[in-house]
């Protein structure tokens, strides 16, 4: 059984799926996430290094990579999926 600890590609999705709905400020990500401040922090600062997603003004938006990124993800995880 896999453990229930979410990796930082978990928590890069969620971050990732949170503004492919719409863009969210840090603070908003911040309440959406339920993760704390520090590893937020770092997930954003990987979605911007790797391009994943981009910062407008105040807020964070998903990037054409990130969108393919989510796909590729969600794919990953139905072909582990536990039955």
């Amino acid at each position: 059984m896999l453990s229930k600890h979410r990796t930082t590609y978990d928590i890069l999705a969620s971050l990732l799926e949170k503004i492919s709905k719409d863009s969210a400020s840090i603070t908003q990500l911040f309440y959406k996430m339920g993760t704390s401040y520090r590893i937020l922090k770092n997930s954003v600062d990987i979605a911007i290094r790797f391009k994943l997603a981009q910062k407008r003004g105040s807020d964070y938006h998903i990037t054409r990579k990130g969108l393919a990124f989510l796909e590729t993800w969600e794919k990953l995880q139905t072909f582990l999926k536990e039955e």
